[in-house]
């Protein structure tokens, strides 16, 4: 079963008489928007995130860190996120040829997914961890500190 979450609203309705028009609109569910998408990571064997235009990835950061594979197209951020054949796979945005290739990959081959599922953990605690992150931050203000040494002429 197809579980689709978020809020792209927009094209809600054309998916969901495409999944009429396909005989397979009782096999797909569209939950739209939720505020706690815990449940549905931990129901899910695969994240799939098949955006053309994209900022940071957080609901990759999210799905690896659930422990899931994922499935992601190179739009903005999101190649950073996921190391294509690491902790998912990463398909050229807009290829959806190359893009079904790849779910068919994760739907078929149990093994991978379970790999792919354990380094998405690991990535998600060493990469993109909130503590992990944090730490970053102080530790790139520190050395920008560090480097600045006020004008002393501008005090005279």
């Amino acid at each position: 079963r197809l579980s689709l979450v978020g809020s792209e609203m927009c094209i809600r309705d054309r998916l969901e008489r495409e999944a009429a028009e396909l005989g397979i609109a009782g096999r797909v569910r569209f939950c739209g928007q939720q505020d706690d998408v815990r449940p549905y990571y931990w129901a899910a064997d695969i994240a799939v995130q098949p955006s053309l235009r994209e900022g940071q990835g957080q609901v990759l950061s999210e799905a690896m860190a659930a422990g899931l594979p994922v499935l992601c197209s190179d739009a903005g951020g999101m190649h950073e996120v996921v190391l294509d054949g690491r902790s998912g796979l990463v398909v050229p945005r807009g290829d959806l040829k190359a893009f079904a290739a790849a779910l068919r990959t994760l739907v078929v081959d149990a093994d991978m997914r379970a790999e792919y599922g354990r380094a998405g953990i690991e990535r998600a605690r060493a990469e993109v961890d909130i503590a992990v992150t944090a730490a970053r931050h102080v530790e790139f203000y520190n050395r920008i500190l560090g480097a600045y040494e006020p004008d002393s002429s501008a005090d005279a």
